[in-house]
């Protein structure tokens, strides 16, 4: 009777101790992993130490903050009572808005929007409207025309300017030589940092009118 070669055939590992096995060959591949994070984390750690060490040795810097909206608007109304070209740029095209009128329509008076006071758009549409439909019947518009801005009066404290502004509301209709009506007001402004609703440095806070048709 011929014996089995027991030498060329491994024996088979029970299921327990097969189990147990890989359990440990995996525990092997996860300690290698934690050594390798462990290193990792001690490097980083140590990095943090030297270049806190590093920012001891090293001034510090100081970073200025913006202005506040306060502060800039009291910078940039500084130096209002020297800007006269300013002030006439921005008077010549804003107050003509608020006369502006053709045929019973006033469609430039939304420009004025943000560039006065609200009460100041108010009453100039009031005034439009209350002629509108004559206006519209004739074919009749209107125009302001400023002539000259004196008696300029500034105060840096507030930021205010106020000046006289003269001109003439000229009434054109159809077939009819243009009229002429003379026109005055007093004009109170504040500075204004200028933006998309505002790009003037001013703002019209009061337009008192002396003399109108």
């Amino acid at each position: 009777m011929d014996m089995p070669d027991v030498s060329t055939s491994p024996l088979p590992l029970p299921p327990v101790a097969e189990r147990h096995y890989r359990a440990f060959a995996w525990v092997v591949h996860e300690q290698r992993l934690m050594a390798l994070l462990l290193g990792a984390l001690a490097a980083a750690t140590g990095m943090v130490w030297l270049t806190g060490a590093e920012l001891q040795n090293k001034p510090p810097v100081i970073v200025h903050a913006p202005p506040s909206l306060r502060d800039a608007a009291d910078r940039g109304g500084a130096g209002i009572g020297l800007g006269y070209d300013s002030l006439a740029f921005f008077l010549n095209g804003c107050v003509p808005l608020l006369y502006q009128a053709e045929a019973g329509r006033h469609p430039w008076l939304s420009l004025a929007e943000g560039l006065v006071a609200p009460e100041i758009c108010r009453d100039a549409e009031r005034r439009l409207q209350s002629h509108a439909a004559e206006m519209a019947a004739k074919g009749v518009s209107q125009t302001l025309v400023i002539s000259a801005i004196d008696e300029v009066v500034s105060d840096p404290a507030s930021a205010r300017v106020a000046a006289r502004v003269s001109g003439v509301v000229r009434i054109l209709a159809p077939a009819q030589p243009p009229r002429d009506f003379p026109w005055q007001a007093h004009a109170v402004l504040a500075a204004n940092l200028s933006g998309r609703l505002n790009p003037y440095p001013y703002f019209l806070l009061s337009l008192e009118t002396e003399a109108a048709p």
